[in-house]
């Protein structure tokens, strides 16, 4: 005849103990969430760059530019013919005025939440910039998504969805693609109107723009 099992019994207080432990961690999240509250937001600006985008934004395609919109500051990567950064900052969601390019505002997507100061913000453009120089800036390889990307992750270990530069992903798998675009789509957003003196960092510039 077997035996019955055992129940084990437990030992005074580990109830008590779990509820404390159980009440401890929630108060941990509600102190997580609180201080993640207070972080300042990091947002993606997308703009379209075509008018078919009204048609295939569902389906995830088109062409879009982008910024990153932090401490109220929208900074985006462009093109120029000089060995500087290529990246500046503006008023949010102002694009077209910076880029001179027929882009429309379309929305803006939250990242996520930042940590890092004001200051130390701006010490991370500009260490961006070294590996994002005006004259490398390339439609396909190193455009203005890239650095969203690039950037969005180390303000808050996030990226925007994929969907945001699948053109470019697209074009880098089957060139032939590029035939389909139209002229303005191919041309780099540019700042080579201004001179190197000009652009020691295009930051200076746009906020000539404020």
């Amino acid at each position: 005849m077997s035996a019955k099992p055992t129940a084990i019994p437990l030992k005074k207080g580990n109830g008590e103990n779990l509820e404390d432990f159980m009440r401890t961690v929630a108060d941990e999240f509600e102190a997580r969430e609180q201080r993640m509250s207070q972080c300042p937001d990091v947002y993606l600006n997308v703009y379209d760059m075509l008018a078919v985008n009204t048609y295939v934004y569902p389906v995830g395609l088109g062409a879009y530019h982008t910024g990153v919109e932090v401490y109220g500051r929208e900074y985006a990567y462009g093109c120029h013919p000089y060995s500087y950064s290529g990246i500046y900052d503006m008023e949010p969601r102002q694009a077209d005025e910076i880029t001179g390019q027929q882009v429309r505002f379309r929305e803006a997507i939250l990242i996520g939440h930042t940590h890092f100061s004001s200051e130390e913000v701006k010490g991370l453009v500009v260490l961006l910039g070294r590996d994002y120089n005006g004259c490398d800036y390339t439609i396909l390889h190193r455009n203005c998504n890239h650095f969203s990307s690039d950037f969005c992750q180390r303000l808050c270990g996030a990226t925007p969805p994929r969907w945001i530069n699948r053109l470019a992903q697209i074009a880098s798998w089957m060139p032939f693609v590029l035939n389909c675009l139209p002229p303005q789509l191919l041309s780099s957003p540019s700042h080579s109107h201004l001179s190197p003196t000009d652009v020691p960092a295009l930051v200076s510039f746009c906020r000539q723009k404020k």
